[in-house]
This record gives structure tokens, C-alpha cells and sequence, in this order.
């Protein structure tokens, strides 16, 4: 069983007693959590020669949206894994499965290849639980969840 810090907005009936007791703060035991799922980061990685300057900016700001999205969904109690075109990393949680995470991201290098051929239709969909898929394209960033919504200002809702 596990737990997080009660936060502002959860109901008291989530509340596990037992474990706040003996840790004497409020705790929720995620099993009560509605988003008690996992999620897969699936970040792409390998893009075309074509991309140019603008293109490698947005590629440089698709990995901060992953980042983004493993620290946020991390922190509401989900367990969150990570998967790229050579890395594949299984669902945990805890704050060394996010260093895990934002470790890989950190040194992560981009690559431009002639005719990469990627088909981003596969690696949006799990039988697992939902796949936060990013990446980046000549005009932004494009991100794709199903249950891990993004509002405007950045923010994963769930």
C-alpha cells in the first residue's frame, strides 16, 4: 500500500488513519485515489534532417514538456513510466523514479535522421493506462493524453 501527503482538495474520506497516526501528518493511501492508474510518457525523439533551427527549438521544448509531465503526474499519486525511440522506462513512482525520469530527459539527445519514418499512432495507445505522447513539430509542441488533460497555462488536470 502506498501514500502521499493529504493535499488541500482531497476528500476526508480518502484520508488512510491508521497511517496518520503513525506518522503523525495526514496521508492518503492511493488505493482511494481516483487517479490511482499509470501513465507512459511517450516522448519522440528521432525526426527528420529537414527540421531546421525553429524545428530543433520546439524538439529542445518537447523534452521540457515531458519533464513537466513526469514531475506533475508523479506528484498526484500516479505512476508514471517513459518511453523514446531507445529508452523504455516501466511505470513507478516515488521521487527516485522522477530522478529516474527527469535524469534520462536531462541528457537526452535529439536526433535527425534522412527519411525517418515514425508512425506516432502507435505509441499513443496502452493497454496499460494512458500515454501522454509529445512531440515536436514545425509550428510548437504537440501533446496527446487521454485521462492526463493539459489546460492552456500548462497544467495537467486530471
Amino acid at each position: 500500500l502506498n501514500f502521499r501527503n493529504y493535499q488541500a482538495g482531497d476528500p476526508i474520506r480518502w484520508i488512510h488513519w491508521k497511517n496518520t497516526a503513525k506518522t503523525d501528518r495526514l496521508t492518503v493511501a492511493l488505493f482511494h485515489h481516483p487517479e490511482n492508474s499509470q501513465a507512459i510518457i511517450s516522448l519522440r525523439t528521432r525526426y527528420p534532417k529537414w527540421g531546421g533551427e525553429t524545428f530543433n527549438e520546439h524538439a529542445e521544448e518537447a523534452i521540457s514538456w515531458a519533464a513537466t509531465a513526469a514531475h506533475r503526474v508523479l506528484d498526484r499519486g500516479v505512476a508514471v513510466g517513459y518511453r523514446d525511440e531507445t529508452a523504455q522506462i516501466p511505470p513507478a513512482s516515488g521521487e527516485s523514479h522522477k530522478r529516474r525520469i527527469l535524469t534520462h530527459l536531462a541528457l537526452l539527445v535529439v536526433e535527425w535522421q534522412e527519411g525517418t519514418d515514425h508512425s506516432p499512432q502507435q505509441e499513443r495507445y496502452s493497454d496499460s493506462g494512458d500515454v501522454i505522447y509529445i512531440e515536436a513539430s514545425p509550428t510548437g509542441v504537440r501533446i496527446h493524453s487521454g485521462l492526463h488533460e493539459l489546460d492552456f497555462a500548462g497544467v495537467f488536470n486530471a
